[in-house]
């Protein structure tokens, strides 16, 4: 997956390099497949697929149908409940990942936390057009959840989870670790790193895309 000429940096403060200040709530429009979604933004509870009981999220969204779940969360990843969520009796295959924080990056040993910023703003929108486009890409996929954390997180915690079920194995593993990858290019969602060294932004920032401007395999 490559990004065309039209990449664009997402906004980041002039002076430090970092995220832009949280900018407040505002109504989310764009839904999975053109679905309406339901709008939640910053202080709310967890409007998650019918059923489950999730910590407070700062972003959630489902679809009509309640095929997919994302979510942006300062609180611990309902892994397991988005496992049990997305097995149904008509998928053979149900992948999941989850990324944590390890306890070193390159040329910063011993590195003890991290933080995650997220650019709210933008976020909602750019998660929904991950969700539509992997679900364009690979139509037989029927469940898909995406969910982030933010704020400070220590060694061995999950920061990210990607869970997708399909009725083919195929289908499962590739959709979701485009799911994945695509985060990476589309989501402005940064990390700090605290070390024993110091702190500082993680090394190796890309531009932030559209998923409009990727050319997916």
């Amino acid at each position: 997956m490559r990004a065309t000429s039209r990449a664009r940096r997402a906004p980041r403060e002039a002076s430090g390099g970092g995220p832009q200040p949280r900018t407040g709530s505002g109504p989310i429009d764009a839904g999975a497949r053109g679905r309406p979604v339901v709008r939640s933004f910053r202080y709310s509870r967890l409007v998650a697929p019918r059923g489950i009981v999730g910590p407070t999220i700062d972003l959630a969204m489902t679809d009509d149908d309640h095929e997919d779940w994302v979510a942006v969360t300062a609180d611990e990843l309902p892994v397991a409940e988005a496992l049990a969520w997305a097995s149904q009796p008509d998928c053979g295959a149900v992948v999941s990942f989850c990324g944590s924080v390890r306890d070193e990056s390159e040329g910063r040993p011993g590195v003890v936390k991290l933080e995650y910023e997220a650019y709210e703003a933008y976020v909602a929108t750019k998660m929904s057009d991950v969700v539509r486009a992997v679900r364009a890409r690979f139509p037989p996929v029927r469940r898909i959840a995406l969910l982030h954390r933010v704020g400070v997180l220590s060694v061995g915690e999950v920061s990210v989870a990607v869970v997708v079920a399909a009725p083919h194995r195929s289908d499962a593993f590739e959709a979701a670790r485009l799911c994945l990858d695509m985060v990476k290019a589309t989501v402005p969602i940064w990390k700090r790193e605290t070390w024993a060294g110091g702190s500082d932004w993680a090394q190796g920032s890309r531009a932030i895309v559209d998923v409009s401007d990727l050319e997916i395999p």
